[in-house]
C-alpha cells in the first residue's frame, strides 16, 4: 500500500489508505461470518410450495450476462431456487437471475457509512499527515502570503477555518491577519490540541475551536472570510469541498470572501517512459524469460487508478495544457463538482511516445481590496516548486507515437461515486488525428479513486 508521504489526497486518500485497508479487512471478516448462518437456515424448496427465502446482499454483484442478476449491498433478494452450492436463482425489484450464493446473508448488513467518516477523520487525528502538509513550503507560504497581503481587510473581521487540522491557518489569520475572531472547526481528534497551540501562542482570546463536523457546527455568528485547504487528487477527490460549500451557504455573510477564491484543474498529454518501463516493459525480459502474458494484468493492477504521486518533468508534456474544470468558490454549486465533463483538443508540439495524461491544479486567493490586482496563486504544476500533491498521471493502455502537428481529441469526465461519497471515477475518451485523419478508433479508459 502507498505511504502517506507518497500521497497527498487530503483528507481521504493514500494518507489513510493503510488504515482503510485494515478497516475493510475487519468488515469483510465480520460480513463473511454472517454467511455461515445460511448453512443452518431453512432449506429452500420454492418449487415444492414452501416459502421462498428472503436474504440480503452482503456486497455488490454486477451481472456479466443476461442470466445473472445484479444486486447492491443491502438489497433484499428473494431466493426462488437453490440451484447448486455456488449459484441461486433469485428475484430483486422485478428482475430475475442467478446470484452467487456467497454474496447473500440472512441478516441485514449494517448500513454503510457512505462518507467513511471514522476512517477519514481518524487519519487526521495523527501528526504524520499534518507533518507532511506543514512541511510543504509552497502550500504554507501561499496561505501566509495571502493573509499578510490582506491584513487591511482581515483586521477586525470574523474568520472561519473549515477543517483546521493543527490550526495553522487559524493562527495565521489571528496573528498576521489581526482577525477579531477566528472559528477553527475540526472533526478529528486533532481539535483537542488546537486550543493548546493557540494558548501557547497567546491567541486563545481570538481563536475558538469547534470539535465538530462542519455540517454540525453551530457558530455564534456569520463570518467575513472562509479559509480552508480542501484540495485533493485531481482537485476534488475526497469531496471535502462539499463541507466548505455547506459552510459558505450557512455562515458566510453576503459580502464575505472565500479563500481560495478560484480553482482550476489542468490536463495535458504526456510521456512517462520511466514509469512505463518499470511497470510494463519490465515483464518482457526477466532472466531471459518473457513474461509478456502478465502485461494485461499489470495494466489492470497498476493503472486502473491514477498515479497520484507522479513527478512530471515539464519536458514530458507533449503539448500545451488545457483547463478541464474551473471553480469560482463564491458561486460554485455542489452539482458543479459531482459530474464534470470537458472536451479537449491538443496540438502536439514535439515528437514522443504518449503514455497518458498528466494533471495538476492551481488555486488563487483573489485580492480582497482590489480584484484587478494579480492574486496570490498556489500552483501544483511541474513548472512550479514541488508540493506534496505532486502531479497525477493517467496511464493509457496502448502508448501512442506522436509527431508535431498531431491532434489528440476527446473528453474527460469526473463523476462522483453515488454510494461512496468521497470517491470519484475518471473516464477518458481519446483519439489521435494526423493530417486530419483518424489514426485509431476512439478509445475509452476508466480510472477509479479509489472505488
Amino acid at each position: 500500500a502507498p505511504s502517506s508521504s507518497e500521497m497527498r489526497n487530503k483528507p481521504f486518500t493514500t494518507r489513510h489508505w493503510n488504515s482503510m485497508i485494515s478497516g475493510y479487512k475487519v468488515a469483510a471478516q465480520e460480513i463473511d461470518s454472517l454467511s455461515q448462518s445460511l448453512d443452518d437456515h431453512c432449506s429452500i424448496q420454492g418449487a415444492n410450495g414452501e416459502a421462498n427465502l428472503v436474504l440480503y446482499a452482503k456486497s455488490d454483484f454486477t451481472a456479466e450476462n443476461s442470466d445473472q442478476l445484479s444486486v447492491k449491498y443491502g438489497d433484499h433478494v428473494n431466493v426462488l431456487e437453490q440451484v447448486n452450492d455456488d449459484w441461486w436463482w433469485a428475484e430483486h425489484d422485478g428482475s430475475y437471475g442467478y446470484v452467487p450464493r456467497n454474496h447473500l446473508v440472512d441478516v441485514a448488513p449494517v448500513p454503510l457509512d457512505q462518507w467513511e467518516d471514522e476512517e477519514y477523520f481518524d487519519s487526521y487525528g495523527h501528526l504524520k499527515l499534518h507533518l507532511e502538509m506543514m512541511r510543504d513550503q509552497a502550500r504554507v507560504s501561499a496561505y501566509q502570503t495571502a493573509i499578510r497581503e490582506a491584513v487591511q481587510y482581515i483586521e477586525g473581521k470574523v474568520v472561519l477555518d473549515v477543517g483546521c487540522g493543527t490550526g495553522i491557518l487559524s493562527l495565521l489569520a489571528a496573528k498576521e491577519g489581526k482577525a477579531k475572531k477566528v472559528f477553527a472547526v475540526e472533526a478529528s481528534e486533532m481539535a483537542e490540541h488546537v486550543g493548546n497551540v493557540a494558548c501557547h501562542n497567546s491567541l486563545e482570546r481570538t481563536v475558538t475551536v469547534f470539535h465538530s463536523r462542519m455540517e454540525d457546527a453551530v457558530l455564534p455568528e456569520k463570518v467575513d472570510l472562509i479559509i480552508s485547504e480542501w484540495m485533493g487528487t485531481l482537485l476534488i477527490f475526497e469531496m471535502m469541498l462539499e463541507s466548505v460549500l455547506d459552510a459558505r451557504d450557512k455562515w458566510l455573510k453576503p459580502e464575505g470572501v472565500m479563500w481560495p477564491s478560484h480553482a482550476t484543474l489542468y490536463l495535458v498529454p504526456c510521456t512517462a517512459q520511466q514509469e512505463y518501463d518499470e511497470k510494463i516493459t519490465f515483464w518482457k525480459n526477466i532472466c531471459g524469460l518473457d513474461f509478456s502474458p502478465l502485461i494485461p494484468l499489470a495494466y489492470q493492477q497498476f493503472y486502473s487508478i491514477p498515479i497520484y504521486n507522479h513527478i512530471l518533468d515539464v519536458k514530458d508534456c507533449l503539448s500545451g495544457t488545457q483547463s478541464i474544470l474551473k471553480l469560482h468558490l463564491k458561486t460554485t454549486a455542489l452539482a458543479d463538482i459531482e459530474d464534470v465533463s470537458s472536451q479537449f483538443d491538443y496540438v502536439i508540439t514535439r515528437s514522443g511516445t504518449m503514455h497518458g495524461f498528466a494533471s495538476w491544479f492551481d488555486v488563487e486567493f483573489a485580492d480582497i481590496s482590489d480584484p484587478r490586482v494579480r492574486p496570490v496563486t498556489l500552483s501544483t504544476g511541474p513548472d512550479h516548486p514541488l508540493t506534496h500533491w505532486k502531479q497525477d498521471l493517467l496511464i493509457i493502455d496502448t502508448p501512442l507515437d506522436m509527431l508535431p502537428g498531431d491532434h489528440v481529441t476527446g473528453t474527460i469526465r469526473l463523476k462522483r461515486n453515488t454510494k461512496w461519497r468521497r470517491h470519484i471515477s475518471v473516464t477518458v475518451n481519446y483519439q489521435l488525428l494526423r493530417n486530419n485523419l483518424a489514426q485509431m478508433k476512439e478509445t475509452m479508459k476508466e480510472f477509479t479513486l479509489w472505488k
